[in-house]
């Protein structure tokens, strides 16, 4: 009898489409963020042929929204969270592709890698809390556990998978290109993000 319940909560909650663009923007959201991670570390070290420095930044990437995020979730509470979801993934698409710009006109140095890493990482720190507190607002009740706990577990599993295929797609298509898919993966979770219609005030 559980057993069906259960069966039954997944069939309805994958059957809210808003939810479904909601969890498959995060999803998308997590392997951009995986993939610029190990992006910048890389493209760093092609800089100053320094793995100081790409520790530097891989520090900076994962520290600042970890650091950060507690004192801006409380301020995401009381803002709209779809618009905090797009804008902050819009942001990010221009940020990496000023990175590709100044890439590509051999103008990048470190210390402009370093203040990108930053501002990513703490749009980051907006977009995170923002994804999971929205989830009260595309479910009913009965179901937020469950559509909790399927996101906290996808996202987690995309960092992984993410990060793995990061490493492939530098070396296939190399860092100009790679800088391109992962402003396009931004864009493609604003779009979904811009797609949930609203269910209640958020």
């Amino acid at each position: 009898m559980i057993r069906e319940v259960t069966n039954m909560n997944k069939h309805e909650l994958y059957h809210n489409h808003n939810y479904v663009y909601l969890l498959t923007s995060n999803i998308i959201n997590r392997c951009g963020d995986s993939l610029d991670t190990i992006l910048f570390t890389w493209l760093v070290y092609l800089l100053t042929n320094s793995a100081g420095w790409s520790a530097i930044i891989f520090g900076i990437n994962q520290a600042t929204s970890v650091i950060i995020q507690p004192f801006i979730g409380p301020l995401v509470e009381n803002m709209n969270k779809k618009k905090v979801l797009v804008l902050s993934d819009i942001a990010r698409v221009l940020l990496v592709l000023y990175i590709l710009y100044v890439y590509t006109q051999n103008m990048l140095s470190p210390l402009i890698l370093v203040f990108m890493t930053i501002s990513i990482s703490l749009i980051e720190a907006f977009h995170m809390p923002a994804g999971v507190a929205v989830i009260q607002h595309v479910l009913p009740n009965e179901h937020y556990d469950k559509g909790v706990s399927v996101n906290v577990s996808c996202t987690k599993i995309a960092v992984l998978v993410g990060t793995g295929l990061s490493g492939i797609v530098i070396s296939s298509f190399g860092i100009g290109i790679s800088l391109a898919i992962d402003a396009l993966i931004f864009l493609i979770s604003a779009l979904l993000m811009f797609k949930k219609k609203r269910r209640q005030t958020e």
